[in-house]
């Protein structure tokens, strides 16, 4: 691979051997500089869940503290339940349609935040989804998110380093918490953890219990 690939290519090289050609893509309609897709592979047999990725995140550089320099491109992987109605993602601005496309939202807001704010994300950095600790993302019980690994597609545990040229750009996953859980792991509970141990994967499981 080398610097001229865009970030379609990116996506397809990575995870269409893994998940597959079945998929199709939200397409962001007007962007900035930095221009965010997502890609969304329907359930299967094996895979009986929906899995979303970005495309286009990792164009941006992030600015990563000491020891994170490798991890400043990336792109995020959610998963949703197999009866998740995607194809009836409509009018942003219907409470409707933000009930479905929230997960959606997430991932592309979340990707832009980098550039946005002048930060970075890496694995185990946390946000809410408000000013108010305790508002959710609309529809869901969930309050904030944690950044960690891509379980259902990182089989090797690496975060599915795909070299490009002399850089790399690394798939995390995203998790969807409560307030507790988000209250709890600001205050140092291992919650990424926790959920691992609960069976929880990147990615939203509705009426799942709460590990804090």
């Amino acid at each position: 691979m080398t610097n001229s690939q865009t970030p379609q290519d990116i996506v397809d090289y990575r995870l269409v051997p893994l998940l597959g050609e079945d998929y199709s893509v939200f397409h962001e309609l007007i962007s900035d500089e930095l221009h965010i897709d997502v890609y969304c592979w329907v359930p299967t047999e094996q895979r009986q869940f929906w899995t979303l990725c970005t495309s286009g995140m990792n164009e941006y550089r992030m600015q990563m503290p000491p020891g994170k320099e490798e991890f400043n491109r990336t792109e995020l992987v959610m998963t949703l339940p197999d009866d998740w109605p995607l194809a009836e993602i409509g009018s942003q601005n219907s409470p409707e349609g933000d009930t479905i496309s929230w997960p959606v939202t997430l991932l592309k807001s979340t990707a832009r935040l980098p550039k946005d704010m002048g930060t970075w994300l890496s694995y185990g950095t946390s946000s809410q989804a408000g000013l108010d600790p305790s508002e959710t993302y609309p529809g869901s019980t969930f309050s904030g998110f944690i950044i960690g690994s891509a379980f259902t597609v990182d089989a090797e545990r690496d975060f599915l380093r795909t070299p490009v040229g002399d850089e790399a750009v690394h798939f995390f996953g995203v998790y969807p918490i409560y307030a507790d859980e988000l209250q709890a792991y600001l205050a140092g509970d291992d919650i990424l953890s926790k959920l691992h141990e609960l069976g929880v994967a990147e990615g939203v499981y509705p009426d799942r219990p709460s590990v804090a």
